[in-house]
């Protein structure tokens, strides 16, 4: 599982993180949660900013973002 998360998103409360984190180390799941500097909620649409409070796009997070995302996907849907 990848998780992709903007550091500064005020929407997702640290206590939260915390609980996913152990949820997943319960669990097992092989997970990576990254955060993602200067990122605030819906920092990947580029049409974010100024639609919801606290939304921004941020195009340098949402590249490595989608970089992550690719990566992911081609390991976990290789042959």
């Amino acid at each position: 599982m990848l998780a992709l998360n903007g550091a500064d998103d005020s929407y997702v409360p640290t206590e939260q993180i915390d609980g996913f984190t152990k949820e997943m180390q319960s669990a097992s799941v092989d997970f990576q949660f990254v955060n993602l500097g200067g990122a605030v909620h819906c920092f990947a649409e580029p049409d974010a900013t100024g639609t919801v409070p606290g939304c921004r796009y941020n195009e340098r997070a949402a590249k490595r973002a989608f970089r992550m995302m690719h990566d992911f996907f081609a390991e976990a849907f290789a042959n």
